[in-house]
Formats: structure tokens, sequence, C-alpha cells
């Protein structure tokens, strides 16, 4: 039985045929997140400990510490945070196996291309007068 390989569509990423929709005229959905500890983060997501502190994602961690910098930028342009970026981009367009292994198992777990039956929720928004106005499931 072949192995079936990941399909990713990064929500921190734009996505480049935007047919994503995003917030605010963005064509991503998913902001950084800065946890209670100073660090900025690709998402609220990867803010949990065994996260933070496994081999894979802690160089990156070690790295985003607000107070170090003198702005976002900064810690953007480190070359853990290039290279974050580049493994994302190399995992969604090309999607083989080797891409796929540098890509955080937390990014492939909330962000690959899920099947119908393999959708992680379901949100429901209403209107002002508690009418239901859609439901999406993603």
């Amino acid at each position: 039985m072949a192995k079936e390989i990941v399909k990713l569509s990064p929500l921190c990423l734009p996505d480049p045929k935007g047919k994503r929709p995003g917030r605010n005229g963005q064509k991503h959905v998913m902001p950084m997140a800065v946890n209670n500890r100073g660090y900025l983060l690709p998402c609220c997501w990867c803010d949990e400990k065994n996260i933070t502190a496994s081999k894979q994602f802690k160089p990156l961690y070690d790295v985003s510490k607000l107070e170090d910098y003198n702005n976002i930028n900064e810690i953007l342009e480190t070359k853990e945070w290039v290279e974050f970026e580049n493994d994302l981009i190399n995992a969604r367009d090309i999607g083989d196996e080797d891409s796929l292994k540098k890509v955080q198992p937390v990014c492939i777990h909330h962000c690959k291309v899920r099947k119908e039956e393999d959708k992680m929720k379901i949100e429901t928004h209403f209107s002002a007068e508690g009418k239901k106005v859609v439901e999406e499931i993603k």
C-alpha cells in the first residue's frame, strides 16, 4: 500500500492561488501569536510546552524572545525563521516526503489539507438577532 503524501496549506502564509479567504483583506487566515512569556510564535497552535521544548521547534523558539530585538521584523529575518518559512513553502509547493520532514509536526497536524470526513471543526456564525447565518466545516 502506497503511503499517502500530505498536502499542506499553511494558514500562516499567503495563499499563492488566492483561493483561501482571509481576514481584513489578507490572503492568510492565521495571525502570528505572542505567548505570555514574550515569545513570538508562528501561530497560537505552537504555544504548548511539548512543542516549544521539542528538538525540532526549540531553535526557532530560542530566537523568538521579543525583548531581545528592536522589532518583530528582526526576529523574522533570523536564519531560523527564514528556514521555517522556506520549509513551509517547499512542503506546500513541492509536497514530497523530504520537504515534509523539515516541517514542524504541529504545522502538519493543523495545516494539512483535510478530506471532508477529516475536518477539524465546525464554525457556526450567528447574526445579532441570533439567527444562524453560516456554518463552515474546516
